[in-house]
C-alpha cells in the first residue's frame, strides 16, 4: 500500500527523464499506486499548449518515466 495517497495530492511524474508536478485524480490501486494524474508541462518546453494540463492515466509508482514518486525535499 502506498500510504500518503489521495485524491488531491500533489506527486512528481517523470516524462522523457524531467519531473513534473501532477495532482492525483483518481486512484485505481492503494497498492501499487495506479492512478490518474493531471500533469502541469512546461509549456512549449514539453511541446504542450500554454495553460493546459496533460491528463495521464493508469501511472504506475515508481522511480521511472511514465511513474509518479513523491516530490524530493530539500
Amino acid at each position: 500500500m502506498i500510504e500518503g495517497l489521495a485524491v488531491g495530492r500533489i506527486v512528481h511524474v517523470k516524462i522523457k527523464g524531467e519531473c513534473r508536478p501532477a495532482i492525483v485524480s483518481k486512484i485505481w490501486g492503494k497498492e501499487n499506486g495506479c492512478s490518474n494524474l493531471n500533469v502541469f508541462p512546461d509549456g512549449s518546453n514539453d511541446d504542450a499548449p500554454v495553460g493546459h494540463t496533460q491528463w495521464q492515466t493508469s501511472v504506475l509508482f515508481g522511480p521511472g518515466d511514465f511513474e509518479w514518486h513523491w516530490p524530493e525535499r530539500d
